[in-house]
């Protein structure tokens, strides 16, 4: 073979090598059994318009279409293709895993998983069968919204939400312990590689418990802080994102653009947000927050009147949608600052919230809301009035932070 024969077939197997590797390669997981399938097919087909889409792109979703069948297709330009049809173990540890070693078998460069469904936050609610309705345990918190004095307490809790995955039909959902499998699975599916994003397009996502479990095994959390609309992300303008933008900081940054523009005109309440938080940057927030939460549990032991400030605090902060015990935890700290300095007390303590505040914006690269939560700051914690529902002391988060004890103590007063 000559010189240029052989340049030439060089080049030719490069090309080849090159357009077998996508830039992208996303999983979206979608569980709309109960009342979310009309959502769930808009999104399909947002997907499937953008005229941008190219071979660059690898979208692949599982759709839970009924029983404990699913339909597993690629979005393409123009069209959503019909790849297979798996039968569901409802373990969603097997699930998900199986559906990400499917997903991701091809070389990208970037990887991305989206959990699409209903969402309770960091805590996993029970099945009651007699109210046919995901439940979590009651907190003075649901007296105190004003939207949950007029309805019952589960039609709240489960209805307006979007654990996380809930399934009325298998009545199971996916708790934190099984997220963190899945995620260790899907680190052993990519050789050792962490995902490049995770989207949570569920209700209460983005919360400091979230990003802290998941940041062995990922980048970057995309989530909403707020109860969602069924809408749930801004797929057209998310696949399109992915055809044009190479970076995970460029992609999440047009993801904040395009959904605020998208409910801009669709959220007449202005309830919306949305949060990118680097997850890595969780670790620092815990471990001032860890600062503070110290700080105050030494003062209650010879100041009890600190626990009456945390209480107005709490009750000052904001309520997110129908779910009431998530609060923003910038504004907890920017409420409890404020309060600190009018009564000139503390000072050292007032220093450590300032050091607080600013391991909160490193952490959080961008945060998008609507005309009604400007006092949001990206990142909720779990912050009862009352009572500790049994199942949060179980989360990685409550288990190797301070936090917990603080909550403890204030529930015991």
């Amino acid at each position: 073979m000559n010189l240029l024969l052989r340049v030439i077939v060089l080049c030719a197997l490069a090309h080849i090598s090159i357009a077998q590797e996508s830039v992208w390669s996303v999983l979206i997981y979608m569980e709309p059994m109960q009342d979310l399938h009309d959502a769930a097919w808009r999104n399909l087909n947002d997907l499937a318009r953008c005229t941008q889409l190219n071979d660059q792109v690898d979208i692949r979703v599982q759709l839970h279409s009924y029983d404990n069948i699913a339909w597993r297709y690629r979005i393409k330009q123009g069209i959503f293709i019909q790849d297979s049809c798996v039968e569901l173990t409802n373990n969603y540890v097997h699930d998900i895993t199986d559906a990400a070693q499917w997903a991701y078998a091809g070389s990208s460069t970037y990887h991305a998983l989206i959990f699409w469904g209903h969402g309770h936050g960091i805590l996993t609610p029970t099945y009651n069968p007699e109210t046919k309705k995901w439940e979590v345990e009651d907190d003075d918190a649901f007296q105190a919204c004003e939207l949950c004095e007029s309805l019952p307490v589960p039609l709240l809790q489960e209805e307006h939400s979007k654990a996380i995955l809930l399934n009325e039909t298998t009545q199971k959902c996916l708790d934190n312990h099984q997220m963190i499998a899945v995620l260790e699975n899907i680190t052993d599916i990519l050789g050792g590689r962490h995902l490049d994003l995770v989207g949570m397009d569920v209700c209460l996502g983005a919360s400091l418990e979230h990003a802290y479990q998941i940041a062995p095994y990922t980048n970057y959390l995309v989530a909403c802080q707020n109860c969602e609309l069924s809408d749930g992300f801004e797929y057209h303008g998310l696949a399109c994102a992915l055809a044009t933008l190479n970076s995970p900081t460029e992609l999440t940054k047009e993801m904040l653009t395009d959904y605020g523009t998208y409910y801009e005109s669709r959220a007449e309440l202005g309830n919306y947000t949305l949060s990118v938080i680097n997850c890595k940057k969780a670790y620092a927030v815990r471990e001032q927050l860890d600062r503070v939460c110290l700080m105050l549990l030494d003062i209650i032991e010879h100041d009890p009147e600190m626990v009456s400030i945390l209480g107005k605090i709490r009750s000052n902060s904001v309520n997110f949608c129908f779910v009431p015990v998530y609060t923003d935890l910038w504004q907890v700290f920017n409420l409890l600052k404020q309060e600190l300095e009018n009564q000139a007390i503390y000072p050292e303590l007032v220093e450590e919230i300032t050091q607080a505040h600013l391991a909160i914006k490193d952490a959080v690269l961008g945060n998008t809301t609507g005309h009604n939560m400007k006092q949001v700051h990206g990142m909720s914690i779990y912050f009862p009035y009352s009572h500790i529902d049994s199942s949060y002391p179980m989360t990685l988060f409550a288990q190797t932070s301070y936090w917990l004890s603080l909550l403890q103590q204030l529930c015991r007063n």
